[in-house]
């Protein structure tokens, strides 16, 4: 296998001595096109599909097989080796098996240029899904989820051979399907039946890593509101589309997986996720999953911080310290969306009931790292830097999600309010707030923030009560709804004189 694998690398470092002995050029900017024209004349699929293998997932062994080939980059050549092979692929050149190795091979390296290859090789793709066995399927579906391309008639195309051939897939692939699935977020009911199915014949090979994908997957595929309560659907054993069958057993694997001390820090995070979407409350679990000896706070990214606090506030697990979750590094790495995000979270830990001591803030110290933070998030809200994704397109930050950075520093208690803004509070930190308070009460705020804004069919039914209630009681009344009081928005606004008229027929 290793000698085919390299086939077309070595044939390529070959052609390259012979051009340096006839006094070619081995410049690195011309390497790539070199490689390209190579591979275009005349490489086989099989060996292209190989290639991309060895580029992608063993680099080391792709150099040693270009031996002599000066200033070697693999993933550079592995785009170049995309440039030739998409095209052929979206013709038809490549068979089932090929085309399952090349895709996962070039998802490793995504881009622009590769999903706009695998959208004009979608009809190809879907002609070799058909015939894929559960291994290579989930491998296909996982190309694309790395690829973040969401190809529907695609989807469509493996969650029907997915039904068909689940009976006889293994752990990995079980699981490798519903986490694609759960990351394109996309759903199919025939295919996530086969794979509750499945997952009760195949739960004691899951490894932990699978245990935590498929409880991820799960919880990103649950009805949304609109269509039934997503936690009831996620514990309900009776109902063809709940998920109870598998969610009860999958948790009960996480908690005897994590005994054995075998977690790492991108299997924590999958399944502190699941836990909250699932508003898993189980504290020993989160507990584990969220020390520091598994995620390893200091050393964690700024998304990976906001994904676990944001699990910590729901769920009010009550191990983690504050005070050293506002001195991370990672937070002044923070983006502003993620500032916002981080304040929120943090405000929930703090003022959550029963707090524990080593939650508080404590010294002066942390409400100085408490302030400064919300200060970066106030200023982050009025600057307004656009974010901008992988296309470079730009996505305005909304100027009124971080009016709970304001919140936050309202309701700090008020018995240390003196203490915290006069002792720990800088004068920079003390404008901004200023500046912060002055946009969220201007105009301009209200009426962007107003265009975002949804009612709830509970506060829609509330206002319908009380209509009806003044119509019984032959009262003329008023409401008012999304009314701005800086910084927040009250859903309902109901007259005083009317509050104790309508009372007594809703408490009955």
């Amino acid at each position: 296998q290793g000698p085919s694998m390299s086939r077309l690398l070595k044939a390529f470092a070959e052609a390259e001595r012979q051009l340096s002995r006839g006094g070619g050029s081995g410049a690195a900017a011309a390497l790539g096109l070199r490689f390209q024209w190579f591979v275009q004349d005349g490489a086989s699929a099989a060996d292209c599909a190989a290639a991309a293998t060895l580029l992608a997932k063993r680099p080391r062994a792709a150099e040693e097989a270009l031996a002599g080939v000066a200033d070697i980059d693999a993933r550079g050549l592995l785009k170049h080796l995309g440039a030739v092979a998409l095209p052929r692929l979206a013709a038809g050149a490549f068979g089932p098996e090929e085309t399952t190795e090349l895709l996962h091979a070039l998802s490793r390296a995504p881009d622009a240029q590769l999903r706009r290859g695998l959208q004009a090789s979608s009809g190809a793709v879907q002609r070799a899904v058909t015939s894929l066995e559960p291994q290579a399927l989930a491998l296909v579906a996982n190309s694309y989820a790395r690829a973040k391309l969401r190809d529907q008639p695609l989807m469509l195309q493996i969650a029907r051979r997915g039904s068909e051939v689940l009976c006889r897939a293994d752990a990995s692939a079980t699981a490798g399907l519903a986490h694609a699935f759960a990351n394109l977020q996309t759903y199919h009911h025939g295919l996530f039946s086969a794979i509750k199915r499945r997952l009760s014949e195949v739960l004691h090979e899951l490894s932990i890593a699978e245990v935590a994908a498929c409880l991820y997957a799960i919880a990103r595929s649950l009805p949304p509101s609109h269509r039934g309560d997503p936690v009831e659907a996620a514990f309900d054993i009776e109902s063809p589309r709940g998920f109870g069958s598998a969610t009860l057993p999958l948790f009960e694997r996480l908690r005897q997986e994590i005994e054995k001390n075998n977690v790492n820090r991108e299997t924590a995070l999958l399944a502190v996720q699941a836990m909250d979407i699932m508003q898993f409350r189980d504290e020993i679990t989160a507990s584990r999953l969220l020390s520091d000896a598994v995620l390893g706070w200091r050393s964690a990214s700024p998304t990976e911080i906001c994904t676990a606090l944001h699990a910590v506030s729901n769920l009010e697990v009550r191990s983690v310290p504050v005070s050293q979750m506002l001195r991370l590094p990672a937070l002044g790495r923070a983006s502003p969306q993620q500032l916002c995000m981080l304040s929120s979270s943090l405000n929930c830990i703090i003022h959550a009931p029963l707090l524990p001591a080593r939650a508080r803030l404590r010294c002066r110290r942390s409400y100085r790292a408490w302030l400064r933070l919300l200060s970066d998030a106030c200023q982050a809200a009025v600057v307004q830097s656009p974010a901008r994704d992988e296309e470079g397109q730009a996505s305005p930050l909304r100027s009124a999600s971080p009016a709970a950075a304001l919140g936050c520093l309202v309701l700090l208690p008020s018995s240390t309010w003196p203490c915290a803004l006069g002792a720990a509070a800088t004068l920079p930190d003390l404008r901004r707030f200023l500046q912060f308070s002055r946009h969220l009460r201007s105009a301009q705020h209200a009426s962007e923030s107003a265009g975002g804004l949804t009612t709830s069919e509970l506060q829609t039914m509330v206002e319908l009560t009380l209509r009806r209630i003044a119509l019984a009681e032959k009262a003329e009344v008023s409401f008012r709804a999304e009314v701005f009081a800086a910084p927040f928005w009250l859903d309902l606004v109901v007259p005083a004189e009317f509050a104790a008229v309508a009372a007594e027929p809703m408490l009955e």
